[in-house]
């Protein structure tokens, strides 16, 4: 699993740089920095890690991850998604008074 993570923080590190992803979807291309980190920790690389503080400054750190970075890492079992399950019919939804 660690050279599927690896090989994807090698993709997004070069997507980051791409001027079409940061006009097109500008959240996406805010979060990326977010999940190269993410990764890094997960592989345990300081290269990495040194890397990201220098390209993106270590404040990265402490950003909080949205959605879509959050679903991205969620399927390379880096984190987890507690979503609760969405209700499937209208007897399913409860209504507080």
């Amino acid at each position: 699993m660690d050279s599927n993570i690896n090989n994807a923080y090698k993709m997004f590190m070069r997507l980051y740089d791409n001027e079409m992803l940061k006009e097109t979807h500008p959240i996406r291309h805010e979060q990326l920095p977010i999940m190269l980190a993410f990764m890094a920790v997960q592989l345990d690389d300081h290269e990495k890690l040194n890397e990201i503080c220098d390209k993106y400054g270590s404040d990265i750190f402490n950003t909080p991850i949205g959605g879509w970075g959050s679903f991205i890492l969620s399927q390379f079992n880096i984190i987890t998604q507690n979503r609760p399950t969405s209700p499937s019919s209208v007897a399913d939804i409860s209504f507080q008074e």
